[in-house]
């Protein structure tokens, strides 16, 4: 037992016979000599398996229990774990066992009841029901409940049978492996990776859903044919783990010691190391790897029979620091016959697939089986996106992009293209020195007579020029007379209205009209509002400028309803006065941004439609102005879910603005960033990252590192990171963001409150509640001492402190949030308002999740009879507050009244359609 070779393992084994403590204790001392924390390992794994062995016991004790209340009822006592073909469990009759796995047993089942179909039903397997091998069957089953893909297995069902064990029912797939289809039909190597890409997408769907497979398989990939057509299935996350820190089971389960989960061929080096190094979605990026290895190759990078032979330590060696041979190599060392078997299977010859794999190929699957996981790719689309190149005759980005590389790829993508490019270049060389030798007699002859013209040309220009500014000077002097005269005029007129129709209305003491000692800024407005027509009738441009300060100061009140009255006035006045193009754009800007804070998103998209083309008139395609309004545009397209219209508009602003301004002026790397975050918003992280990191080059270079546009786009880049899965790199750049914005501007700045807020939502999502807490708490009380509890601006960190109560179990104090959010909606902006939808939702999931389902019940319909028609006269928003209104009802279990909210939602939205259709197109294609 004092061997210098003695292990953690046989540690754990000779101690585990004790069971005196104090024998234990000297075992353990004498074994771990000194090592305080071999010792702790060994404690904590004693504990868990006396645990383990008091869960059996407690099973054993009850079961006959069971089995006796049941027959003194005079009902069938249930089968604690067996189940046989013909028996029933649930709704569903078990037809014929499928297979097993290492914790389940899976059944082809029969469902009679509502739907006559056949489905597949995973069981616990007898004897494996443990607690941690319950966890983890229970963990498959939440991780498929979150997955809707037609590549990946649906689950339909799921619930335990009368013995207590889980199970669960998903779509039955009717399919053979991955690599067995392929050889069956001797799929060529194309048609295996466009099948293979279908794969990787069903995986990166469940990356993006927080879900890592972790034993990636042909066996876990099966192919049916839908009309002739294979469709890949990714089926058993049994092993799934969560990579956002979503709790996937109320249980507790550990891994078993030196018991790690997947499939050796197909494991990745982290997975085989066993280090407590967190998993993360690359994992899978390496299992695909192998899978594609196997298509090509027919065999996988290491011999699974090999790796078993050689034991459980030198397989784990072999997995994390043996690199494996190239797709191409491996082919080559093939003996002769079975080289052509395989060949075959491809429809193909020897030769010629080991060719076809040596180049592209090779650095793709090489790329996918990096040891470090930071070189593999990223996501599970970087690796379909990179085989879509290969198939394109495009550069691939696993292949280092040497000039030679890419411009053979070019003429093997284009041969006719560059042929005729070819004969064309040498027609035009012999062309262009036939003609030089002649232009260049004709031009000693024009020489002279061009030279004497231009000096007669030069002198009278002169003149002209003297001329043209001495008239421009003197209307310049006068226009600014004028305008000088004009401000003047307005200025008194605004300063005698305000005096009179604000501030005096004011006064406690007048007689008439007077609005007492305590009379509100919006009173006071309110009161002034009536007089602006017949005060200003013949200065329209006076009652412009205040009715502009009118709408700004109700935009600031939060009453946007009287904000856009105003500017609505301003807009229509505006048309009927001469062109002023710098002041018509803050008009329409300031229109634009009242309905958007109303919740009148389908006008306010329109009104920033139909600025963009009158800017592009007024100030050119390639103005500040036009590019400005047109990331807005695209901003808006992106927020009401028109991604195709976001991302060509914003793509064609930014070429615009790379033209006329360069690649790092604020406005192109302005809408840059829209672009970046606009990818991101889609999932698309592949396109994303690397436009954020481009973006924060430049600001740190230009700007400085502790500029806030660098901590911004460093906040948005951070997002992206951690949306991809990769929080090491996010973790810091959030840190950092966080701490020079609070040493910059201080910790209540806006500034600094974003950058707190947004590092607080990432802790909370990797599952680091604590810290994401009392971030959360720390931004409520800065933003209360600056605000006020009731401003808007507190309501972003009031709402996520609620959901993180309600995620650790203090439902008495979200709902106390979840209500007060729901009345200031409520009062601020009546029923009939997407927010006072929204909030209503988030209260009565609550209150359901509080079992307070009546008066959950009642808070609905309390809102849906103040939703009638009447009260939501215009269409769009009557059908965008009706569609979101029945899907609260649909999470209430209320099919019936969701389907009849639904159809008037329909309907609204039919009229909204055909009343008024955008009179401006989206901007056309770059």
């Amino acid at each position: 037992m004092t061997e210098p070779e003695l292990n953690e393992a046989a540690v754990f084994d000779e101690a585990r016979k004790l069971s005196d403590p104090q024998q234990r204790g000297v075992l353990l001392a004498a074994a771990c000599r000194g090592d305080a924390a071999l010792r702790r390992r060994v404690e904590e794994l004693l504990s868990l398996q006396a645990e383990a062995d008091a869960h059996y016991e407690e099973t054993a004790r009850q079961a006959p229990r069971a089995i006796l209340n049941a027959l003194a009822s005079g009902v069938a006592a249930p089968l604690l774990a067996t189940e046989r073909v013909g028996d029933r469990i649930g709704r569903y009759k078990l037809l014929q066992k499928l297979g097993e796995g290492g914790c389940g047993v899976v059944y082809m089942a029969g469902q009679e009841e509502s739907l006559r179909r056949h489905v597949a039903l995973k069981v616990i397997k007898l004897g494996m029901d443990t607690r941690e091998v319950i966890a983890r069957f229970e963990a498959e089953r939440q991780a498929l409940a979150l997955m809707d893909h037609p590549h990946i297995a649906k689950v339909l069902d799921a619930g335990t049978t009368e013995a207590g064990r889980p199970y669960f029912v998903m779509e039955l797939v009717r399919g053979v492996k991955l690599t067995e289809f392929c050889d069956q039909q001797q799929m060529p190597t194309v048609e295996r990776l466009k099948l293979f890409a279908q794969v990787c997408r069903a995986v990166q769907h469940a990356h993006q859903k927080g879900i890592i497979h972790r034993d990636l398989k042909p066996s876990n990939v099966l192919v049916t044919l839908h009309d002739g057509v294979p469709v890949p299935k990714v089926i058993d996350f049994g092993i799934a783990k969560a990579t956002t820190g979503q709790r996937l089971t109320d249980k507790t389960f550990f891994t078993a010691f030196e018991q790690f989960l997947g499939t050796p061929a197909y494991m990745s080096p982290e997975q085989a190391e066993m280090s407590g190094l967190d998993i993360d979605t690359r994992s899978d990026i390496y299992s695909l790897g192998v899978l594609l290895y196997e298509l090509l190759t027919g065999r996988t990078p290491f011999d699974a029979r090999e790796l078993l032979r050689a034991g459980f330590d030198e397989m784990r060696r072999t997995i994390r620091e043996q690199e494996p041979a190239r797709p191409s190599t491996r082919l080559s060392t093939l003996l002769a016959a079975d080289l052509t078997a395989v060949a075959t299977h491809r429809q193909t010859a020897a030769p010629k697939l080991v060719n076809l794999l040596r180049g592209d190929l090779d650095w793709i699957v090489m790329k996918c089986l990096e040891k470090d996981r930071s070189r593999r790719y990223e996501t599970a689309n970087d690796l379909a996106a990179d085989l879509q190149r290969h198939l394109a005759n495009e550069p691939v980005v696993a292949r280092p992009p040497t000039a030679a590389y890419r411009t053979r790829k070019f003429v093997g993508k284009h041969r006719r293209s560059v042929a005729a490019a070819a004969a064309f270049v040498i027609l035009l060389v012999g062309a262009a020195v036939a003609s030089t030798l002649l232009a260049l007699r004709a031009n000693t002859q024009r020489a002279a007579a061009v030279q004497a013209r231009t000096e007669a040309d030069v002198q009278r220009n002169r003149v002209l020029t003297a001329l043209a500014a001495e008239a421009a000077s003197r209307r310049d002097t006068e226009t600014q007379r004028d305008r000088a005269v004009q401000a003047e005029q307005q200025a008194t007129a605004i300063q005698q209205f305000l005096l009179s129709h604000v501030i005096d209305a004011a006064r406690p003491n007048r007689e008439v009209g007077g609005l007492g000692r305590d009379v509100t800024v919006r009173a006071a407005l309110d009161a002034a509002e009536p007089a602006i027509a017949s005060s200003f009738g013949r200065q329209p441009r006076v009652e412009v400028a205040i009715r502009e300060a009118l709408g700004t100061s109700y935009l600031h009140l939060g009453d946007p309803a009287k904000a856009i009255t105003q500017f609505e006035k301003v807009r229509a006045l505006r048309a009927r006065l001469p062109s002023e193009p710098k002041l018509e754009l803050v008009s329409r800007t300031s229109l634009a941004t009242a309905y958007l804070t109303a919740g009148r998103r389908p006008d306010y998209v329109q009104t920033l439609e139909e600025s963009w083309q009158w800017a592009t008139n007024a100030f050119g395609i390639d103005a500040l102005e036009t590019l400005s309004l047109q990331g807005s545009l695209g901003v808006a397209y992106r927020d009401v879910q028109r991604p195709k219209d976001a991302l060509r508009t914003l793509t064609q602003g930014l070429q615009h603005a790379e033209r006329a301004r360069g690649p790092e002026h604020p406005e192109t790397l302005n809408l840059l960033n829209a672009l970046s975050v606009t990818y991101h918003v889609q999932g698309d992280r592949a396109a994303a990252i690397p436009l954020m990191e481009r973006i924060l080059e430049i600001r740190q270079r230009t700007l400085g590192p502790d500029d806030n546009e660098t901590t911004r786009i460093m906040v948005d880049l951070a997002r992206a990171y951690h949306a991809a899965g990769r929080w090491t790199n996010a973790q810091p750049l959030f840190q950092t963001a966080y701490d020079v914005r609070r040493r910059v501007n201080g910790a209540d700045s806006g500034t600094t409150l974003i950058a707190h807020e947004s590092f607080a939502a990432a802790l909370e999502q990797v599952g680091q509640l604590t810290e994401a807490e009392s971030l959360w708490r720390e931004s409520l009380r800065l933003r209360e001492t600056k605000y006020g509890l009731d401003h808007p601006a507190s309501l972003m960190p009031l709402q996520s402190l609620a959901r993180l109560l309600m995620r650790t179990g203090r439902t008495g104090e979200a709902e106390k949030i979840h209500r007060r959010i729901h009345e200031d909606a409520r009062t601020k902006y009546g029923l009939a308002h997407p927010e006072t939808v929204r909030t209503l939702s988030v209260l009565r999931n609550t209150l359901t999740r509080m079992e307070r389902t009546n008066e959950a019940r009642s808070l609905l319909d309390e809102v849906a009879a103040g939703l009638s028609d009447s009260k939501l006269p215009d269409a769009a928003v009557r059908a965008d507050i009706l569609q979101r209104l029945s899907r609260v009802f649909t999470q209430a279990d209320r099919p019936e009244e969701a389907g009849e909210i639904s159809l008037r939602a329909q309907v609204a939205a039919r009229q909204a359609t055909n009343k008024s259709p955008f009179s401006v197109k989206p901007p056309p294609s770059p």
